[in-house]
């Protein structure tokens, strides 16, 4: 069965809003008929991402019997206290992820984090440790070492292009990648000064140091990197990550949002790693 012909018989879907002081913003809710574990799943979405990309990869987490919840961020309004630690934009992505958290009803989350997310992720679990028990970051930003906001946007660019020559060859993607990138234009078009302030965050967030406290602390950490990925190459990975900051590194093929391209495989891959966590945990 392809993801896209899994039924109400295998989960329920709702979708509802939250309106928090950073902003209002809508959330998706997946909850398999036949649940393995209480502790949701958040998935995080990396930058101008919108919730629609990642159904199948929500269907794929009820399949396995996890509870799902995947988000968009508020792009206008709202008001955020500033941390003197962290950059503002990625402040108030990571307080709307702990109020999709708070949401969810559970005192615990396992979260799979996608590229920017893998900043503001980390930023809310060093604010509110207790509510995370794993964390599975792909692709992440802030991982990079040393980095320049121009350099981040000439490899994004790469990694636009080499994302829609993918829609191109591989048919079975078309709609997946153009419904992405008409997706990321609409959130940049909404309001471009936000957009641009979080660009800029994530080329200067380096979250190497907050990686290493939090796994002090018992919260299982994996990261799991495409060796085709542009936006954040392998080999800058491998210069900043240390393996007492992780309890493991996935390396696999292919790119950068194959993630939500290829769900079947890689968000397959993510839920793993939770199993695996799980089981050591």
């Amino acid at each position: 069965m392809s993801l896209e012909q899994v039924s109400q018989n295998h989960f329920t879907q709702k979708q509802y809003n939250i309106d928090v002081p950073v902003g209002k913003f809508p959330v998706v809710e997946v909850t398999p008929l036949q649940p393995k574990t209480d502790i949701p799943v958040v998935i995080a979405p990396g930058w101008s991402a919108s919730p629609s990309i990642f159904f199948n990869s929500q269907s794929l987490l009820a399949l396995k019997g996890r509870r799902s919840l995947v988000f968009d961020h508020p792009r206008w309004g709202g008001k955020v206290e500033p941390n003197p630690d962290y950059f503002t934009a990625e402040v108030r992505k990571a307080v709307a992820l702990l109020s999709v958290i708070e949401h969810s009803h559970s005192d615990k989350v396992d979260i799979i984090a996608h590229s920017e997310a893998g900043v503001y992720s980390v930023i809310a679990a060093m604010l509110q440790p207790e509510k995370f028990r794993n964390l599975v970051l792909v692709g992440p930003a802030g991982v990079v070492g040393h980095n320049t906001f121009p350099g981040l946007l000439g490899r994004m660019t790469n990694k636009v292009l080499r994302h829609l020559a993918q829609g191109i060859s591989d048919i079975s993607t078309t709609i997946t990648v153009i419904r992405a990138n008409t997706g990321s234009l609409v959130s940049i078009a909404k309001n471009p000064i936000r957009a641009l302030s979080e660009g800029v965050a994530i080329s200067k967030s380096d979250t190497t140091t907050m990686l290493e406290k939090l796994h002090a602390k018992g919260i299982g950490i994996v990261l799991i990197h495409h060796a085709g990925d542009e936006a954040m190459p392998m080999h800058l990975i491998q210069k900043a990550v240390k393996a007492h900051m992780l309890d493991g590194v996935l390396s696999v093929t292919g790119l950068h949002d194959d993630l939500y391209v290829y769900p079947d495989k890689y968000t397959a891959a993510a839920e793993e790693m939770l199993t695996a966590l799980e089981k050591k945990g």
